[in-house]
């Protein structure tokens, strides 16, 4: 559709730190939310359901020096991530390596951080560098499971992002379509 529409499509190599980024965003998050429940967790424990709970207690556990490794991470990634995208009108990605999990899916996976990273991979990694980002409809598989994509901009890209995922909702209807349920 992009092509269609005039945009000239160039493959490019992600920096090597995307992979290990989706694996710190999990820590890194699990910080942030403890933080942001500090005056009532672990207090109010009970109230909280179970992966929300366990994810705060992660945060709890991590050392500053693990801090201050996945922060010096993040930067790392931070850094090679705007390079790539100073030098690219926009990139497309997944959003995920699969198509939308089930819920069925989801509570089989499990909630270890290897396949929370896993399911994260393609998102998590411009969570953490702050590239703004927009999640479209692309398809769907054969057996009818939606599947998404990203456009992802440059610092304060956020007008191009819109505009292009604007564009590409008025050239396609994938948009309209809905899973049979």
């Amino acid at each position: 559709v992009f092509g269609k529409l005039g945009a000239e499509l160039v493959e490019v190599t992600l920096p090597s730190s995307f992979e290990q980024g989706a694996r710190d965003w999990v820590a890194l998050c699990a910080v942030e939310t403890a933080l942001a429940h500090e005056a009532t967790f672990p207090s109010r424990a009970s109230e909280y359901g179970p992966v929300l709970a366990a994810l705060i207690e992660m945060g709890r556990r991590l050392s500053a020096v693990d801090y201050a490794r996945l922060d010096g991470r993040r930067a790392a990634l931070t850094g090679s991530l705007g390079i790539l995208l100073s030098s690219l009108d926009l990139l497309l990605m997944p959003v995920m390596g699969t198509a939308v999990w089930t819920i069925g899916g989801l509570e089989r996976a499990g909630r270890d951080p290897e396949t929370v990273a896993a399911r994260l991979r393609y998102t998590a990694p411009f969570d953490m560098s702050g590239h703004p980002t927009l999640t479209l409809p692309g398809g769907m598989t054969a057996d009818g499971v939606p599947v998404g994509f990203q456009i992802v901009g440059d610092w304060f890209g956020e007008a191009a992002v819109f505009a292009a995922g604007h564009a590409y909702q008025q050239a396609s209807d994938w948009h309209r379509k809905r899973p049979a349920l």
